[in-house]
């Protein structure tokens, strides 16, 4: 198409020259103005691709559970057991160029498998006592499970709790208990896949050496990097994708609650939760700006990490591509606090159900292979957001056949850094200290409404819906180490204000 072509007799430009005329081609004249290419050239060069994917489970399960014991002074304990067999499979098949990398796209390439499971498990359930001054019940809970996998092998997790009704309307409770995750088939079979996050090669300069640490300078030297070198891409080629080579993660979970229901006002219950967790061979990817940070930063060539997962141009020392697949990376460390506080009102208004529920944030640490830790709590070092405090704080209402509600959902504040790297020392241009860059991302808030109307029939009832989620068309926050839109859809509404309308029919 943008080989050699002339202006036929008939006025009509075509491929190749007179006398030798490439059938079926269609000129690209790439330099007329606007409105040069055509439809038809564009279709010349493009291609119509289908990619299939599918995942597929299968399983059987036999349960059996009831009564087992009468307990002095308790009541009747309880027990559940049973068996479990599980077939997992899937894949994923882009269109033949898109797996060959003869497109303009990103290359991804086919892979697909599966796995069986086989597990027995069992729960019990013991009330020691109950009826007593200041135990309304005290029970025991326990539970356990076996699992044989056909890729990993065998394991048993468990968990062991307590509920203490201590008065009607006050209860404490705690588990204590085991954790195993096996990679889902995603993230074991997924092809792997091109993908251009921003991330800056830290061996790249103005020309001038003291624009980076002398860490930095080392490392670059070291890996065969002139002083003078410059690499401008503001993104960089990373491979992605799954990982046949993953293992489970496992975890130590610990849990300990409040629950608090006054008798004196009817309606209302409070809850609060601190959990603690510890994930070991946390199945994750690394992040670019962890991987080039923990080869580049290190302040010995015995601490550098993650650098056989750079790939360099041998001619140009520009990065080929960085490999970010999935994979065991050390472990996460967290902890945070769970609360909600309820409060269903009966009035001669109608029905109010007012519900405040959020988490408290105090710890995400993820724990590097040699043990290097990266906190992730306020900051966006992970790749990740995660502000201290979020919360929902909602109002549903209800009269007769009329209804109404709204949602303010919250999500609170936190730092990003250049290089995604709130930690690190930096020099400026003189090789000397200067604090990091980095600017606080705002909190954001989002409000959603409906109102609803019922009607009864003989055919059962009918409910009519309207509403409007993010009223206010709240942007999400800007993200600049965000790759997606310059910030995070995991994190924000990126739909922006819509309207919708919703009809059920209960019979």
């Amino acid at each position: 198409a943008l080989g050699d072509s002339f202006r036929d007799t008939d006025g009509v430009v075509k491929c190749g020259s007179p006398g030798a005329v490439i059938a079926g081609c269609v000129p690209l004249n790439l330099f007329g103005g606007a409105g040069t290419i055509t439809g038809d050239m564009l279709k010349y060069i493009g291609y119509g691709g289908t990619a299939r994917g599918y995942n597929e489970q299968e399983a059987v399960r036999f349960q059996i559970g009831g009564d087992l014991v009468e307990i002095p002074f308790g009541g009747m304990s309880g027990i559940a057991m049973g068996y479990e067999y599980r077939e997992e499979f899937g894949g994923n098949l882009p269109n033949p160029l898109t797996a060959t990398g003869d497109t303009t796209g990103n290359k991804a390439e086919p892979v697909e498998g599966g796995y069986y499971i086989n597990e027995i498990y069992g729960e019990i359930v013991i009330p020691l006592l109950a009826n007593m001054p200041f135990v309304e019940v005290f029970e025991l809970n326990g539970s356990v499970r076996y699992f044989d996998y056909s890729n990993f092998g065998s394991d048993i997790t468990w968990k062991a709790g307590a509920r203490w009704q201590i008065l009607e309307d006050l209860a404490i409770r705690g588990t204590i208990s085991t954790a195993f995750r096996a990679p889902s088939v995603s993230q074991l079979f997924s092809g792997n896949f091109d993908d251009f996050p921003y991330a800056d090669d830290p061996c790249s300069t103005d020309g001038d050496t003291y624009a980076n640490s002398q860490n930095v300078q080392n490392n670059c030297a070291a890996d065969g990097l002139p002083s003078d070198f410059i690499n401008p891409d503001a993104q960089q080629r990373t491979r992605r994708g799954g990982n046949t080579g993953l293992q489970p993660e496992t975890a130590d979970i610990y849990t300990a609650g409040l629950v608090f229901q006054p008798t004196f006002l009817e309606g209302l219950s409070t809850t609060v939760d601190f959990w603690m967790m510890k994930i070991d061979k946390s199945i994750q990817s690394i992040g670019v700006d962890v991987i080039l940070s923990g080869c580049y930063q290190a302040e010995t060539p015995e601490e550098r990490q993650y650098c056989d997962l750079i790939q360099r141009n041998e001619t140009t020392n520009g990065i080929n591509y960085i490999v970010d697949t999935y994979g065991n990376v050390g472990g996460v460390e967290t902890w945070g606090v769970d609360f909600q506080i309820k409060y269903d009102w009966q009035s001669d208004f109608g029905r109010f159900l007012w519900n405040l529920e959020g988490t408290y944030t105090g710890q995400y640490d993820q724990i590097n292979a040699d043990g290097t830790v990266i906190s992730g709590v306020g900051v966006y070092d992970l790749e990740l957001a995660m502000p201290d405090w979020r919360f929902n704080f909602g109002l549903i209402w209800g009269m007769d056949e009329y209804g109404a509600g709204f949602n303010l959902r919250f999500f609170g504040p936190f730092d990003e850094c250049e290089d995604n790297d709130c930690h690190s020392p930096r020099v400026d241009a003189d090789g000397v200290d200067r604090d990091t860059w980095g600017r606080t991302v705002d909190p954001n808030l989002k409000l959603d409404l409906f109102v609803s109307y019922s009607l009864d029939s003989p055919m059962g009832t009918t409910k009519f819906t309207v509403g409007v989620n993010n009223l206010l068309d709240t942007d999400p926050e800007t993200i600049y180490n965000g790759f997606t839109a310059t910030s995070d859809p995991t994190a924000y509404d990126f739909m922006g204000r819509f309207f919708y309308g919703r009809i059920t029919q209960s019979f």
